[in-house]
């Protein structure tokens, strides 16, 4: 599998061809704003094969095409700034017999061929041409040309012969229109000796950077690229650390605390932001800081001081539009329709393109009575969003309230495709929520209203909560209380509040009725991503108000893990969580997870996996543990019976399954070769080389394969088929080491072949392995995928030890390895091997000697 990456693009147009087929597709864009390309092949592998089973119907391979818009390639994002609207337009269109793609438009493609003195001139086009010519030249000369019809379903193929001496890049291939305009064209440039852009480097910790702005830029990219291994706000706050005061600085840590809700810490920090930028006097000529302060100021209820923060903000035309846009909106919940519609001219002065800004002045122009200019602005805002809910909402009120536009079918129709998404809690939630930024409470609550207008219909209790707190903002304690109540009694499924605005709901709602448990569970899950340590302080009050409610147990669980490395107090958490709802299969491999993070004993993991056997047989991930645990005990018939009642499936970055099958049946060979039974050992040994289609196959397939056949050669060898034991040990010998404990097997094959030298290279490689580190100040999962990873490396490195005989350190590795991961079923196998539950894999100059096999390495599987 790989992928290819065009860096620094001088062409608008990608295309992807299947020789097989001789057909293809062709991308088209400016490249100035979709620079990005790629293409990604699963490979013609067994792996690819794979995928393509996956991935396609009946006609793989399976490719991906890639374009970005405002992108240079897949991992690279672009800011946007608020209130920005951004198009891109590209086109994707067919193509056939072309033979590939060398030029692109939107008028059609061409491809053209030179070889041994004859050129293949291809030719699609995107419409119907009528007596095109199509034309070949070297410089003045025609070297051919041909008139014909050229169209989406007849392309245009011919060879010609070259005059001698005429090179691919002294020809131009053109297709003209019947009246002599060029449609498409190509000819041959030489390719640019661009340098390979410099490898991203990852930072140094945040007190070895030199400079401020080196800390600041750090950060900077480090949230542009969410990398989730590196925290941006301890560059931040270093580069504070030398210098309180510095502006940039000060904006960025006020934005994250905007984003996390910290909005008196973001106050702090945007206060000194502005104050540095404005320092003796000075009008500061970017307005960011003084924009995001008059959002934090507005969070903090202080209307007056954010009002002026957004005018300043204002000065610069980049938030102009912007700063406008939220005093209008303070305008508005201040009772001044007037003053606000001013502010939104300016905004759209500056923007003509925001949706909010349209859709707010056609809110106050029909509740000002005039509904034509308010039909108006809402169908400007609609055709720029044609799914935009609030304007098609403003659009049908506009007319209900006597508007009189002229027909337009087209608009019309948007405008009843957009209005369907009010049936949907989401939605309504976000136009519900753009009213009340607006004072506009009877909107918001006529939206949310037509989501709940019985009390048995369901819906997200967010739906309830936030009309209660709409009410009480109105000054109607009766109606909120009985929506709070509401949203308390309506069930929890699917309902994940993640709204910045619904903190304050759910404050209100959890003040107004201390008793109610889900409003603090529902803070819990917005606030986890952004404030844990406050998350888990709702949580536990949600627990203490209703214990026999599993959920929160397990989210608990989740923090403490976490959030605090408390993993016996998630452990216990999770217990109860299990306790409460035996049907749920993810809280069962969840609490393995813990399990095994605690290093409880196998059989107490074991007894877990097995108490409720529907509900961990009913998903993969729960089957999958109960198989790793139940070949980490050497229960390996067991542990086949489970793999073979479970249909697993790959996805990309997850490596599957297979390794513990392989593990199961790899280690139930070697005993039945143990026993003298090398007939039934053959027979397993024989099936592991096929892993069954139940249990996809993703990265490193095959890798296995060395193990395999070199067991299958031991087994030939015990029933004195020699030659046939030989030829599985050249194919063990040859099959290619995707993975280091390829080259064990490798090694021991060619012992058995009489290529000590070669086994010994082998083994040397693996026994130099250095574990890697673990760094106990990383987040817990970073640790915990980093100790498996140290895992791996002992194990690989115990193998090496074993080829060179040097037994007791390689027990020594292993016990390592199991110390850093428990569950590596590798290290496990190896180990009881060498204590005696199997035949052990020990080096021996002798051919005759068995050898214990190590199983393939389970990957981590995805994380919760």
């Amino acid at each position: 599998p790989i992928s290819f990456f065009v860096y620094r693009s001088g062409l608008d147009f990608l295309g992807g061809y299947d020789h097989g087929r001789r057909a293809g597709v062709v991308h088209v864009a400016d490249r100035d704003t979709m620079p990005g390309k790629k293409f990604w092949t699963w490979g013609n592998g067994p792996d690819g094969r794979m995928w393509d089973r996956i991935l396609t119907d009946a006609d793989g391979p399976y490719i991906e095409l890639m374009t970005g818009g405002y992108s240079d390639n897949q991992p690279d994002y672009s800011w946007i700034r608020p209130g920005e609207t951004r198009t891109v337009v590209h086109y994707w269109y067919p193509v056939r017999e072309l033979g590939g793609v060398k030029a692109a438009n939107l008028e059609g493609a061409l491809n053209l061929e030179v070889k041994e003195g004859r050129a293949r001139v291809a030719a699609n086009t995107t419409t119907t041409r009528r007596d095109a010519r199509v034309r070949l030249t070297a410089g003045d000369r025609v070297v051919f040309e041909a008139a014909a019809t050229i169209a989406p379903d007849t392309p245009f193929v011919r060879e010609t012969a070259l005059p001698a001496g005429v090179r691919e890049e002294d020809l131009r291939l053109a297709v003209l229109a019947a009246d002599g305009t060029e449609l498409v064209a190509y000819e041959s440039h030489p390719r640019p000796r661009t340098a390979e852009p410099r490898r991203y480097q990852a930072p140094a910790p945040p007190a070895q950077v030199k400079t401020v702005e080196e800390l600041y830029l750090t950060g900077r990219r480090l949230e542009q690229f969410h990398n989730p291994h590196f925290d941006a706000e301890a560059y931040y706050r270093e580069a504070l650390r030398r210098d309180p005061g510095d502006a940039r600085t000060n904006t960025a840590v006020g934005v994250l605390a905007l984003r996390r809700a910290r909005f008196e810490e973001a106050e702090k920090r945007l206060t000194a932001a502005v104050a540095r930028l404005t320092a003796n006097h000075t009008r500061a000529s970017d307005g960011e800081p003084q924009y995001l302060l008059g959002l934090a100021l507005v969070a903090r209820g202080k209307a007056a001081a954010a009002r002026e923060a957004f005018a300043a903000a204002g000065w610069d035309l980049g938030f102009t539009a912007a700063a406008a846009l939220e005093e209008a909106r303070l305008e508005s919940a201040g009772g001044n329709g007037a003053r606000a519609l001013a502010l939104l001219d300016r905004a759209l002065g500056a923007n003509p393109r925001s949706t909010a800004a349209l859709s707010l002045k056609a809110a106050l122009l029909r509740r000002a009575g005039q509904p034509d200019p308010a039909f108006a602005q809402a169908s400007a805002a609609l055709a720029v969003d044609p799914l935009d809910p609030l304007a098609a909402r403003e659009r049908r009120l506009a007319r209900e309230a006597g508007a009189r536009p002229p027909a337009d079918a087209a608009a019309d129709s948007a405008e009843a495709a957009a209005l369907k998404t009010l049936d949907e809690d989401a939605y309504a939630l976000e136009a519900a929520h753009d009213y009340a930024h607006a004072g506009l409470l009877d909107d918001a609550i006529a939206v949310l209203s037509a989501r709940l207008p019985k009390p048995g219909a369901k819906a997200d209790p967010m739906v309830a909560y936030t009309l209660g707190w709409l009410h009480e903002r109105k000054g109607d304690a009766a109606a909120a209380d009985a929506w709070y109540r509401r949203g308390r009694e309506l069930p929890p499924d699917y309902c994940f509040p993640f709204r910045i605005e619904e903190v304050a709901v759910l404050e209100r709602a959890s003040a107004t009725d201390p008793k109610d448990p889900r409003a603090p569970y529902y803070l819990g899950n917005l606030l986890y991503d952004l404030q844990p340590d406050r998350a888990i302080v709702e949580w536990e009050r949600s627990r203490a108000l209703d214990p026999g409610f599993a959920r929160v147990h397990r989210n608990l669980a989740f923090a403490y893990a976490r959030a605090k490395g408390e993993l016996a107090r998630a452990t216990a958490s999770q217990e109860k969580a299990v306790s409460l709802e035996k049907r749920e299969p993810r809280l069962y491999y969840e609490l393995d997870q813990y399990l095994a993070w605690t290093r409880a004993p196998l059989a107490a993991r074991l007894a877990r996996l097995t108490e409720s056997p529907e509900t961990v047989a009913s998903r993969e991930i729960t089957a999958g543990r109960l198989a790793r645990v139940q070949v980490l005990m050497g229960r390996n018939d067991e542990a086949l019976q489970t793999l073979g009642r479970t249909r697993f499936h790959v996805w990309e970055g997850e490596g599957g399954i297979h390794s513990v099958y392989e593990a199961a049946r790899l280690e139930r060979g070697r005993r039945l070769l143990a026993r003298g039974d090398a007939a039934a050992a053959l027979e397993d040994l024989r099936a592991t080389v096929d892993v069954p289609a139940n249990i996809e196959v993703g990265h490193g397939v095959g890798a296995h394969l060395a193990a395999v056949h070199h067991h299958v050669g031991l087994a030939l060898e015990q029933l004195g088929r020699k030659d046939e034991a030989a030829a599985a040990f050249r194919e063990s010998a040859g099959v290619p080491a995707v993975v280091p404990e390829g080259h064990f097997w490798i090694g021991r094959s060619l012992q058995k072949l009489g290529r000590e030298a070669e086994a010994r290279r082998h083994f040397e490689r693996l026994a130099a392995t250095k574990p890697r580190a673990v760094d106990p100040a990383r987040p817990l999962e970073v640790r915990m995928e980093v100790r498996e990873g140290r895992a791996a490396d002992l194990y690989v490195k115990a193998l090496g030890l074993l080829g060179l005989g040097r037994r007791a350190e390689a027990r020594a590795a292993l016990a390592s390895a199991l110390e850093a991961d428990p569950d590596d079923v590798s290290a496990a196998v190896v180990l009881r091997s060498l204590a005696g539950a199997a035949p052990a894999a020990v080096p021996h100059p002798k051919p005759r000697a068995p050898v214990e096999a190590p199983p393939h390495r389970l990957p981590a599987e995805a994380r919760p």
